[in-house]
């Protein structure tokens, strides 16, 4: 094994926020995920030797969204892999300028807190839980920097069900919110990251939302799966489907 699939394989990841973002986050059993504030002065001395950052900001926050340009331009000077998951009023109408300091940009806009605290989390689970927890099926480090690597604006959406049927439900109520937001954005994607969380997730649900997913794609789109474990869900299974 070579040293570049060493640090593929050893990802470290790192996770930069307002203070009330990381304290929600702490909570939540991020594994292998480091925290950090954007008040920190040593920033740059953190970002070395990091291959993966989670960044988190509100543009409604004037100072917040400025720490964001300045670590994301940090991030970019070192070649990390930055993902962006950014908070913004209808009315935003500056997307261009996050685009062009991060990797993938993934917006939340117009949510009451606690949905945007839930879609914080399960977008940075979805990614950060696959690579991490290799004994199960899922997508690693290599994979995901294919695929969110120099990649611009993102659509994501995520579903939850329980009792019979679960994996379908969940998987069908992704699908439908993706395509109420754009009809086409599955045929026009170039490649999907599906992340399947809960307990006790079987080869059969996992084939289920394999299938529904990739019947509604182009054949040439690059599509890669994760089952992680998150026993918070308890009998619920979760869904989650980030478009590059």
């Amino acid at each position: 094994m070579n040293h570049e699939q060493l640090e593929l394989d050893n990802a470290v990841m790192k996770l930069v926020a307002a203070n009330s973002t990381i304290n929600h986050m702490r909570d939540s059993c991020l594994d292998d995920v480091e925290f950090h504030s954007f008040i920190e002065v040593d920033i740059h001395q953190q970002l070395k030797k990091t291959n993966l950052l989670f960044l988190i900001a509100d543009s409604s926050e004037d100072q917040e969204l400025f720490s964001f340009y300045n670590v994301a331009k940090i991030a970019k000077e070192l070649g990390v892999l930055t993902i962006s998951v950014v908070t913004v009023a209808p009315c935003f109408d500056d997307v261009a300028s996050l685009t062009k300091v991060s990797d993938s940009l993934l917006l939340i806009r117009n949510k009451p807190v606690t949905a945007i605290n839930n879609m914080q989390l399960y977008i940075v689970r979805s990614m950060s839980d696959a690579v991490t927890q290799q004994s199960l099926i899922g997508f690693d480090f290599a994979d995901l920097k294919t695929l969110t690597k120099n990649n611009g604006l993102c659509t994501f959406g995520m579903g939850t069900a329980k009792g019979e049927n679960r994996a379908s439900k969940a998987t069908q109520d992704v699908l439908s919110l993706l395509l109420s937001k754009n009809i086409n954005v599955l045929q026009q994607a170039y490649g999907l990251l599906v992340n399947i969380s809960g307990q006790n997730i079987g080869i059969e649900e996992f084939d289920t939302v394999g299938n529904l997913v990739s019947n509604l794609v182009s054949d040439d789109v690059v599509m890669k799966i994760a089952i992680t474990h998150n026993k918070s869900l308890g009998d619920k299974v979760n869904v989650t489907i980030i478009v590059t």
